[in-house]
């Protein structure tokens, strides 16, 4: 039934919200520069927003084809459609910025996974 169904989600927006302890910022990258010819800075697609951030370790990560040098995170959060593949992702926890290669809205919408990564000196 349309309650049942309504019941559902309302557990699953739930347990998002209640697991959601980091905080993150997506932002886009401007191709414009300054007076200087220095590149602008990212700028904010909205505002900082709860999320789960969990760090991939290299093992994990050589699986997918991807070098032991890069960083790999996996972000839950709320389903937002503006964010897209090469968008930024500033981990303002950590102060750290990656670069969005997937993402994967959940069936209903509700929330979504976006996988980012950054490159590490190694």
């Amino acid at each position: 039934t349309n309650q049942d169904d309504a019941e559902q989600l309302g557990k699953a927006g739930l347990q998002l919200a209640q697991a959601l302890r980091h905080v993150v910022q997506f932002l886009e990258q401007s191709s414009d520069t300054n007076e200087w010819g220095e590149p602008v800075p990212p700028v904010p697609l909205f505002g900082p927003i709860m999320a789960e951030v969990v760090v991939r370790s290299g093992s994990e990560s050589s699986n997918f084809g991807i070098e032991l040098t890069d960083e790999v995170v996996t972000v839950l959060t709320w389903y937002d459609p503006r964010v897209k593949n090469k968008h930024l992702m500033n981990w303002i926890d950590t102060d750290q910025i990656y670069e969005v290669s997937h993402v994967k809205p959940d069936e209903l919408r509700r929330g979504m996974i976006v996988t980012c990564k950054v490159q590490r000196d190694g």
